[in-house]
């Protein structure tokens, strides 16, 4: 099983063994609306890169997270390539009417409306392991700061994993001591 799907299918575990316990003396809920469909795009990065062709979303493919030959890779043979980590992209791609907004996808860094928990949630999906400890433990979570308000994976070279110039990147946000 795929990482990605393991720990998926530990948090759907999880959730099948409290839902018991959480409705166990509540009344039964109201029937909720269906859902809206969740589409992906149909030729992937390709669709993606009609409208977003600018350098720095180009630049993924100088990175880890851009390599077609490795499977770990969003970019890699069968996987979902730029939606793995911004999500479904077929409603955000659909023509758009008059007077509607473009539905938004995930968006990440500091200035993101996409909220922190989802952000980061995103970037555990494939991180967890490496980083859990250190990540659940550490005040950057417990501050609600999103992974990509220090870290950016659409560049070859993440400053904040160069000594040489990962406390540039800290003082953005902290004062020199």
């Amino acid at each position: 099983m795929k990482p990605k799907m393991h720990t998926l299918a530990y948090r759907l575990l999880a959730i099948a063994a409290l839902w018991p316990a959480v409705t166990f003396g509540q009344a039964p809920a109201a029937t909720a609306p269906a859902a809206a469909t969740v589409e992906y795009s149909k030729k992937g990065a390709d669709t993606c890169l009609t409208c977003h062709d600018d350098e720095h979303v180009a630049s993924v493919f100088l990175t880890k997270h851009g390599q077609p030959n490795d499977a770990r890779s969003p970019f890699g043979k069968g996987q979902l390539q730029c939606e793995a980590c911004h999500g479904p992209g077929g409603n955000h791609t659909k023509k758009v009417k008059k007077g509607e907004e473009r539905p938004a996808m995930i968006r990440f860094g500091r200035d993101s409306k996409t909220p922190v928990a989802e952000q980061n949630g995103t970037c555990l999906a494939c991180h967890e392991k490496s980083m859990s400890a250190s990540w659940h433990a550490g005040p950057h979570d417990a501050n609600n700061v999103s992974c990509a308000s220090c870290h950016d994976s659409h560049v070859a070279k993440d400053p904040v994993l160069s000594a040489r110039t990962q406390a540039d990147v800290c003082y953005t946000c902290h004062v020199a001591q």
